[in-house]
């Protein structure tokens, strides 16, 4: 008879521990996955991003097969290779074309970008976008998918 106890007191010392870290004892909602859809950049570091109209958007596609980054960083295609376990996540080296930008403020976004994309080492979702931080968990950059998910 002991024994149901202990495992009661167990279990209830156990959910209670939960819903005090968790903020309402329901386990933590898998996080969506960022291969697939496409990304299109809307703020990088501090700073939202305000093109003019009919300039190409910025952002990329993360493609699962052999673990490609495809995309456009507003004056140049570029193209690349991923890693990504769990919420880490790195781009290898990203060849972009070299193509001059006729617009210095979409030379300074794509140069930003291109800095966000090196110092990424983790991901995160929310509220629908795609947030990339660096390695102390600081957002570099956020993306959102224009697609429905």
């Amino acid at each position: 008879m002991r024994l149901p106890i202990k495992a009661g007191f167990l279990a209830a010392t156990l959910l209670s521990a939960c819903a005090a870290c968790q903020g309402g004892g329901k386990p933590p909602a898998a996080q969506a996955d960022p291969v697939g859809p496409s990304w299109t950049l809307v703020r990088l570091g501090g700073e939202t991003l305000q093109l003019l109209p009919g300039t190409r958007p910025i952002g990329f596609t993360l493609v699962a097969q052999g673990n490609r980054v495809q995309g456009d960083t507003g004056c140049n295609r570029m193209t690349g290779g991923y890693t990504l376990q769990g919420d880490r996540l790195g781009f290898g080296q990203v060849a972009t074309t070299r193509m001059a930008c006729a617009d210095p403020e979409v030379s300074r976004w794509e140069m930003g970008f291109l800095k966000a994309l090196d110092a990424t080492a983790r991901w995160e979702i929310r509220g629908g976008s795609l947030e990339l931080l660096d390695s102390l968990g600081k957002p570099l950059a956020r993306l959102e998918s224009p697609s429905p998910r």
